[in-house]
């Protein structure tokens, strides 16, 4: 068994289906509880109780969020529920120690496994490393970090919808609450747009309804007037400084994940011959592309963020865009993978050097 995370393999489809890794189940049912609340936020953000103000009502959905991110924090305890529930606690034990639990058993000397055993207990330093190396080949359930990165995606997915359902309401989609920080935030917006015809400016936000759904609108100043631009912009504002959030999270649960589900074999880092390295630089155009277009996108103020605050069924439709964030990390992949590259090359040219020299 090579234990080594460094020398990772990828795999096929067939063996990606077969494997039995425990981070992609784990992930997979973690995912499936987090949906499930977020469906709850999803069908009743936005509820209103009669003879109430607009701004008591969105203080009463505010209080709901509050409740659902409560029950996100505790997923991890409603897959251990349901799990001791089905299959019994010890059963859930077991399978939490993943591969190195397997590894364990494997050996068929019973003094042998005891010996590994207490040698975990006694060296926690020991026990780390093992349980870091099953980490890396996706034989461990989610690790802490993993956890909380998942389950703040969501929190973010439902402040999102209690934004565009309960913060944004009426027909020309005002704010129901703007004080004043709110009006700060949406004129320091504006005055950092980037307008036609002439796109002088070239500030931090594009700005233009050529590109857009909303064409029928004279102008961007006429579009601009309007309350419905005020809650685009500061739903934009929020999408904007979330977007290294999301990143991070992404990295979080995918970077590892992308080794053994084939990046491995495309990693710059990875070059034995002159063929594999023109494909890969041949597809690290295309990924210096994504990058740029994911920079592109999260400064377009019209091509998410205004059609969004449309409503929850626009949110959910433009969810796809999530692709640029896992495109965005497959390029800083690629740009790593250069990076060792070229440094592996420049390291042995200068012993090279020193080789003639000497």
């Amino acid at each position: 068994m090579n234990t080594n995370p460094n020398n990772q393999q990828s795999q096929s489809t067939a063996e990606w289906m077969a494997s039995n890794r425990l981070y992609e189940e784990y992930l997979f049912f973690y995912v499936i509880i987090l949906s499930v609340i977020t469906a709850i936020g999803y069908y009743t953000f936005g509820f209103e109780i009669d003879g109430w103000t607009q701004a008591q009502n969105l203080a009463i959905n505010f209080l709901l969020y509050a409740v659902l991110l409560v029950l996100l924090f505790l997923t991890p305890t409603w897959y251990n529920l349901i799990y001791d529930l089905i299959w019994g606690r010890q059963a859930r034990l077991d399978k939490e120690e993943g591969g190195l639990g397997r590894l364990i058993n494997s050996y068929e000397d019973a003094t042998l496994r005891r010996d590994i055993q207490q040698l975990c207990e006694e060296d926690p330093t020991f026990h780390q490393e093992l349980r870091q190396i099953f980490e890396d080949r996706g034989e461990m359930p989610l690790n802490r970090k993993q956890v909380i990165a998942l389950i703040v995606l969501f929190c973010f997915f439902n402040f999102e919808l209690f934004f565009i359902n309960a913060w944004v309401k009426g027909e020309d989609y005002h704010l129901v609450w703007q004080p004043d920080w709110v009006n700060a935030i949406i004129d320091w917006m504006r005055s950092h747009l980037n307008t036609p015809p002439l796109h002088i400016d070239r500030d931090i936000f594009y700005f233009d309804l050529s590109d857009s759904k909303f064409t029928r609108f004279e102008s961007e100043d006429n579009l601009l007037s309007t309350r419905f631009a005020d809650s685009g912009l500061f739903f934009h504002f929020w999408r904007f400084i979330s977007c290294p959030v999301y990143l991070i999270i992404y990295i979080i649960l995918l970077w590892r994940p992308m080794n053994w589900l084939g990046m491995s074999r495309v990693d710059p880092k990875n070059i034995q011959s002159v063929g594999r390295f023109l494909i890969v630089a041949f597809v690290s155009i295309f990924m210096l592309l994504f990058l740029l277009a994911h920079e592109m996108i999260s400064r377009n103020v019209l091509y998410l963020s205004f059609p969004m605050v449309l409503g929850k069924e626009m949110w959910l439709h433009s969810q796809g865009a999530n692709i640029y964030y896992v495109l965005t990390i497959i390029a800083l992949k690629f740009l790593i993978g250069w990076f060792h590259f070229w440094k592996n090359v420049f390291i042995k040219m200068i012993e090279m050097i020193k080789g003639f020299l000497n």
